[in-house]
């Protein structure tokens, strides 16, 4: 997959990268889920992105890639709304 990505050939890394996490026994499945969430994030994909992050986070917790992979989870969860602006509070009157 890296190969791949080096080439910029996208569509056959996340092939080969998605190959990787059939594979049974494969040692390198939390760092194939951070390459394909590193690659949605880079398409603007920040959904299927945080999804391959949370599962790395879920799956493999003790993964040298669950810290990055939470900072970016914080960073791509849709935080709350901001607070509705007060109407009476911005309207400023001036003095001349």
């Amino acid at each position: 997959g890296s190969a791949y990505l080096l080439n910029k050939d996208r569509t056959k890394a996340t092939e080969a990268f998605t190959t990787v996490l059939d594979v049974s026994g494969a040692l390198n499945k939390d760092q194939v889920l951070f390459e394909l969430a590193k690659m949605e994030e880079a398409q603007d994909s920040n959904d299927i992105a945080l999804s391959y992050y949370k599962r790395l986070l879920q799956e493999y917790s003790s993964s040298p890639f669950a810290g990055e992979a939470a900072l970016q989870v914080k960073a791509l969860e849709p935080g709350p709304a901001p607070p509705e602006a007060d109407s009476e509070v911005n309207d400023v009157s001036t003095t001349e």
